[in-house]
């Protein structure tokens, strides 16, 4: 059984200074405190399989009104057919 690591931080890759813990087996956490000034949040996510492996991913926090975003085809999706649905997520616009 996989155990998983958690660290979110906004000094740069494997940093903690928003949140970091071992999650056990549980495959979701909510974190509260997120920066909301347009830098980068750095997220680290662990794996134990028979060694600590680790993911590293990059977010943007969110300055100010967020625009649309496409939400399905998902980016780079290769359009086969001639018609597709397109779905995106709403705006906070005035």
């Amino acid at each position: 059984m996989t155990q998983y690591q958690l660290a979110i931080g906004v000094s740069g890759v494997g940093s903690t200074e928003v949140f970091n813990a071992n999650l056990g087996m549980a495959r979701t956490q909510t974190v509260s405190n997120l920066p909301a000034n347009g830098g980068t949040i750095y997220v680290r996510l662990g794996s134990l399989i028979g060694t600590w492996v680790f993911t590293d991913y990059t977010y943007t926090a969110v300055s100010g009104l967020v625009k649309a975003a496409m939400l399905s085809p998902t980016p780079g999706y290769t359009i086969g057919t001639p018609s597709v649905t397109f779905t995106w997520s709403a705006g906070d616009g005035t």
